[in-house]
C-alpha cells in the first residue's frame, strides 16, 4: 500500500494511505493566510441596556485594530439569554496566519472587551448558587463560589 508521509502540528511524522486522498479533503493548516478568533462572552442580566453600546464600541474596536483582517467578515453580536448572562458573541480574523499572533490578538481582545463592559458600568457575571433548605425560616442565600462570601451578609463560608 502507498503512502504519504505528513507531520503533524507538533512535527510528528504522520503516515496516511493514498487512498484517503480520494475520498476526503486534506485541509494544510500551515498555509492558512489568517485566524479565526471567536470569543463568547457575557454580561450581567441587569446591564441589558448597556449591550447596543458594548456592542457598538467593540465593532469600533474590531474595526480600527491593525491586527484584524478588515478584508474578512467581523460581527459582535447578542446571541441570547443564558442560565447566570446575556450572552455576546465576538466573531473577527487575525490578520496574520501565525498562531502565536492569532492566540496575541485573541488576548488583546479579551482584555479590550472587559475594559468596553467596564466603561459602561457593566459587569460580567460568575456563576452563582441559591440554597434554600427545607423546613428553614431563613431567606435563600446566594455565594459567591469565587471567595465563599455570602453575598448579603458579607459572613464567611462555613
Amino acid at each position: 500500500m502507498a503512502y504519504a508521509k505528513l507531520r503533524s502540528s507538533d512535527r510528528e511524522p504522520v503516515y496516511i494511505p493514498n487512498n484517503i486522498f480520494t475520498s476526503k479533503p486534506v485541509v494544510n493548516i500551515a498555509d492558512i493566510g489568517n485566524r479565526r478568533i471567536w470569543i463568547e462572552f457575557g454580561v450581567n442580566y441587569g446591564d441589558c441596556r448597556k449591550i447596543e453600546s458594548i456592542v457598538s464600541d467593540l465593532q469600533q474596536v474590531l474595526a480600527n485594530h491593525l491586527d484584524v483582517d478588515q478584508s474578512k467578515k467581523m460581527a459582535v453580536n447578542f446571541t441570547g439569554y443564558g442560565d447566570s448572562s446575556l450572552n455576546l458573541r465576538l466573531v473577527c480574523y487575525s490578520s496574520s496566519g501565525n498562531l502565536s499572533d492569532a492566540w496575541a490578538l485573541q488576548q488583546k481582545l479579551f482584555l479590550k472587551i472587559g475594559d468596553v463592559v467596564e466603561v459602561h458600568g457593566a459587569g460580567m457575571p460568575f456563576p452563582t448558587r441559591t440554597l434554600i433548605h427545607s423546613g428553614s425560616n431563613q431567606k435563600p442565600q446566594t455565594m459567591n463560589p469565587q471567595i465563599g462570601i455570602n453575598q448579603e451578609s458579607g459572613e464567611g463560608a462555613t
